[in-house]
């Protein structure tokens, strides 16, 4: 069947290389980081484990790729769960019922009135997709959460406002959904397919299994993962990076690593962002690379539990630095010794950064702790990669790389970040499989 070359070890790369396997290629698997997982990565410090990114992995619904993610010796150390606890922080109030920005804690008037502009919408049609975050928000929600809820925020994760980013950015950090209703009022309204996308429940509600390790971080799930592919004969190169390609009759033909190494293929998986493989390609985009946001990661282990049961909390107030927090102590459900957390920062690269202080008085604003708590370990890390600010005409320019690299080779695949038709995770890996079906 010839060799398959897949670039790009996060999961979308894992589970291309095990597919790819299955269907009787040769596979050779390249990351230039020097390990696996993309963001699924951990590190451990003193015994104390702490995540990079993605914090627990969900089933996807499709059996081909979850016999493969989660069979029985993978999750048997993992545990197991089916209903997400999540909260937020927004407005003086820690909401521990989702994880969506809990407008009920606003003035009456103010709730009122941006209920009264969401539910005018509810009848009206737009002819056009949104251009930008603002003009989704405005079509949905109306100029009042535009003014007094979503520019704050948004200032605060991305040093801008809504108009100038891709509507794309709605999903991250649980900003597509509203509560606005009592809990009564919404699970009635909710019945109704127009408004079921727009509000939240007020609670958890069973859904697909979830997954989260016992002991050793969220890598170490990758790491099964990865014994899975060697064990398959998959080839596997970490601190590798591509120099240049070899072209031959609209056929990438061969790879050249930094290291002078040349492996010559008869597919290319790319998993990686587009327009990075365009630029190996010589396709000029004339579009400037996306800025980012610098993202800051404080691991804290107290010695008495954080006071919530979630599993991850939003603090989407504005005035506060911390963004995502995520608690250990309740997604290993007891297994880890300590009561750990990690608190996500994202801060422009000329911005003053926060000190270990400040978030330790932000958790105690929030309630999770108090001045009795006192640390077992305390660290910051700052992650490389950074996080992408989503414009719209990064987007654009992505999608560019993909449509010309697709025009230009017979044997390209695009996967994960190298294809702009799917954001979530579970969106991503359905996409992975589709995309290496399509052709078979």
């Amino acid at each position: 069947m010839g060799l398959t070359a897949i670039v790009g070890a996060g999961l979308s790369g894992i589970l291309a290389a095990h597919l790819s396997r299955q269907q009787g290629d040769e596979v050779i698997l390249i990351e230039a980081d020097d390990g696996c997982g993309g963001l699924l990565r951990s590190i451990n410090v003193n015994d104390y484990w702490f995540d990079q990114g993605t914090h627990f992995v969900s089933e996807t619904g499709d059996d081909v790729i979850d016999r493969f993610l989660f069979e029985d010796k993978k999750v048997a150390s993992m545990v197991c769960f089916n209903e997400t606890l999540a909260g937020s922080y927004f407005n003086g109030r820690l909401s521990e019922v989702s994880p969506y920005l809990n407008l009920t804690t606003l003035q009456r008037e103010n709730c009122a009135t941006i209920a009264y502009e969401m539910l005018c919408r509810l009848g009206q049609t737009c002819s056009s997709k949104p251009s930008n975050a603002a003009e989704y928000y405005y079509q949905h929600y109306g100029q009042n959460f535009i003014q007094k809820i979503a520019n704050p925020v948004y200032e605060k994760f991305y040093g801008t406002t809504p108009e100038n980013l891709s509507d794309k950015v709605a999903q991250l950090f649980d900003l597509n959904r509203i509560l606005l209703f009592t809990p009564e009022s919404s699970q009635t309204l909710k019945v109704e397919s127009s408004i079921n996308n727009l509000i939240g429940f007020h609670g958890s509600t069973p859904g697909v299994m979830k997954y989260y390790p016992k002991k050793g971080g969220i890598e170490s799930w990758i790491k099964e993962l990865i014994t899975s592919l060697q064990q398959q004969k998959v080839k596997i190169l970490t601190s590798s990076r591509i120099q240049s390609i070899i072209e031959e009759s609209k056929k990438i033909r061969g790879l050249i690593l930094q290291n002078g190494q040349e492996i010559r293929i008869d597919k290319l998986v790319w998993s990686s962002p587009s327009p990075l493989l365009a630029n190996l390609c010589n396709i000029k985009l004339n579009t400037l690379p996306p800025q980012s946001r610098h993202t800051l990661l404080y691991d804290i282990v107290y010695d008495k539990p954080l006071n919530s049961d979630c599993h991850y909390i939003n603090c989407h107030a504005p005035e506060l630095s911390s963004g995502r927090i995520t608690l250990y102590q309740n997604l290993a459900n007891g297994y880890r010794s300590g009561y750990g957390c990690t608190v996500e920062v994202l801060v422009a690269p000329d911005q003053a950064t926060p000190t270990m202080d400040n978030i330790h008085n932000e958790l105690m604003l929030i309630g999770l702790v108090s001045e009795k708590y006192k640390h077992c370990y305390k660290g910051i890390r700052k992650l490389k990669s950074g996080f992408p600010i989503l414009t719209p005409s990064v987007v654009s320019h992505t999608q560019m790389a993909s449509e010309k690299l697709m025009m230009k080779y017979e044997n390209l695949t695009l996967t994960g970040r190298g294809n702009n038709n799917a954001f979530f995770m579970n969106e991503v890996l359905i996409n992975t499989k589709n995309e290496l079906f399509k052709f078979r």
